[in-house]
């Protein structure tokens, strides 16, 4: 946006499409036609006036730029800390589910080793009745 600055002795003199000539180099023996291939020719002349109104146009975009990459930010960071919330939820019910399992495992063991006692003691004469009647109503033998 700024390509019509030029520095130097011709600060005055404003450059030809952005390659660093200045508008007065034009007129030099030998210049051709005093613009650089492929630039386009800015025929407008650098006033303050243009100056500051690009200097505005540029203040504004940047200005609008931050804006939306603040808010882009804010929505990164809420949806982290969202998404962070989420994965301590996750994992205080996956060791709630451990232990849950843990304690199920252990009463399955137990009732186990009370089923394997109780049929010891029976003895291997016993029918399934009597089984039964001694507290094992609804396991089944192996």
């Amino acid at each position: 946006m700024l390509s019509g600055v030029s520095s130097g002795p011709a600060a005055s003199a404003t450059t030809v499409g952005g390659c660093g000539l200045s508008s007065d180099a034009s007129t030099a023996p030998g210049s051709g036609s005093g613009a650089c291939p492929g630039a386009v020719q800015n025929d407008v002349p650098m006033v303050p006036e243009r100056l500051l109104e690009e200097l505005r146009e540029f203040h504004n975009g940047t200005c609008r730029e931050r804006s939306v990459f603040r808010r882009e930010r804010a929505e990164l960071n809420a949806r982290l800390a969202r998404l962070e919330h989420e994965l301590r939820s996750e994992e205080v019910i996956g060791r709630d589910l451990m232990q849950r399992i843990q304690t199920l495992e252990i009463a399955i063991h137990r009732e186990r080793q009370w089923f394997d006692g109780v049929v010891r003691n029976l003895g291997s004469n016993s029918s399934d009745a009597d089984i039964r009647s001694a507290g094992g109503a609804g396991v089944f033998l192996t």
